[in-house]
């Protein structure tokens, strides 16, 4: 599995952008850790939706629903809102929604992981640059590197991309 790290909104189709934009906000961790959550996107039986947790699938979704539908993601707003951050390599990360997240790449987001990379939009890591830990709850099912913004807006993706926000 690749990751991309960036604006998640150059590259989520635009359904998973509204139920991500629908949740009120509630897609970020609001305590002290400042940890983003990781989510699931999931269609099922005309049903969408984001859940962090395993337990809060529709019920029949794990016998049922639609695997290849799935998105892991999660996502976090920067320090300083909108704008062009650099990591400490020198990649580039355009924000235009003024967060920055990490996804895992499917193949209906490949192709457009890799031509906003070529724009210095994100970056995508290939399976084995992270250690995928498990985010906030621990669950079984969303494998991501944890995002996570110190009190000084860097943000750390899997302990080894950090981007000063």
């Amino acid at each position: 599995m690749s990751f991309y790290v960036g604006d998640l909104c150059h590259v989520l189709p635009r359904r998973i952008m509204d139920t991500v934009m629908d949740n009120g906000g509630d897609w970020v961790d609001s305590g002290d850790d400042r940890l983003g959550r990781q989510w699931v996107y999931y269609e099922y039986d005309g049903e969408v939706g984001c859940v962090d947790d395993y337990t809060d699938f529709p019920e029949g979704y794990d016998e049922e629903g639609d695997r290849d539908k799935e998105m892991m993601f999660s996502i976090y707003p920067t320090w300083n809102g909108d704008g062009r951050f650099y990591d400490k390599e020198g990649n580039s990360y355009g924000v235009d929604m003024g967060c920055l997240g990490v996804v895992s790449i499917t193949p209906e987001i490949e192709e457009m992981c890799k031509e906003r990379e070529s724009q210095g939009l994100g970056k995508v890591y290939s399976d084995d640059y992270f250690e995928t830990t498990m985010g906030n709850p621990p669950s079984e099912w969303c494998s991501l590197p944890k995002l996570y913004r110190n009190g000084k807006g860097c943000f750390i993706i899997g302990e080894r991309v950090i981007i000063p926000t």
